[in-house]
């Protein structure tokens, strides 16, 4: 929930319902790291210093069946060099499920 975060939040989607009704969701969030000016900002140090950002989060063990064109790029956010999706393991309960041995055997 840090206002520095990159590309985070409503930042993440495209279009406008998409990004309208997840500010009505989360009216609280604003995240700010990509935008210059801000005291926030520093997407030029990220464009030069990572590689890859993690963008969304999956239920699965085996992200590349869910987002099989990892790493990507997006042109339309272009202080991140390319992204990559992950499991959400996020917090203990979510981080056991993932591990659960027939989870693990499903991917």
């Amino acid at each position: 929930m840090n206002t520095e975060n990159i590309y985070w939040g409503r930042d993440r989607l495209d279009g406008a319902l998409p990004r309208w009704l997840y500010a009505r969701m989360t009216p609280w969030e604003r995240f700010r790291g990509q935008e210059e000016g801000t005291q926030w900002f520093w997407g030029d140090i990220c464009r030069e210093r990572t590689r890859h950002l993690s963008n969304f989060t999956f239920d699965e063990t085996n992200t590349l069946k869910i987002n099989p064109g990892m790493p990507y790029r997006d042109p339309r956010r272009p202080f991140a060099n390319l992204w990559f999706s992950s499991s959400d393991g996020s917090d203990g309960r979510r981080f056991t499920e993932l591990i659960r041995e027939d989870s693990v055997a499903r991917a």
